[in-house]
């Protein structure tokens, strides 16, 4: 049985902080290795507590609310959209818990 971490735990109190959020910004925030975090989203995929977001013509609200910062750090068009934006599903509530 798939079961969520502390690590996990983590990851997700980043990501319902920011709404949406990508490996690198989450790995600065909690410290963890980038590939820490990128095994623990594919994880917390199959456990149905986060989705991946591929961005359209038009970014989702979500990620619309954070463009400012973005731009003021220096990332743009084609950098934010080779991101691997993540955010919640149902609040990182597994299926299980309902």
């Amino acid at each position: 049985m798939m079961v969520k971490t502390d690590v996990d735990e983590q990851i997700l109190t980043i990501i319902r902080e920011f709404k949406i959020s990508y490996p690198n910004e989450i790995a600065a925030q909690t410290g963890f290795s980038q590939q820490t975090v990128l095994s623990r989203l594919a994880h917390m995929r199959v456990l149905g507590l986060v989705e991946r977001v591929v961005l359209q013509e038009r970014p989702p609200e979500d990620l619309a609310a954070r463009l400012p910062y973005f731009w003021s750090q220096g990332l743009k068009g084609a950098q934010l959209r080779r991101c691997a934006w993540h955010r919640l599903v149902n609040d990182g509530k597994s299926k299980a818990e309902g």
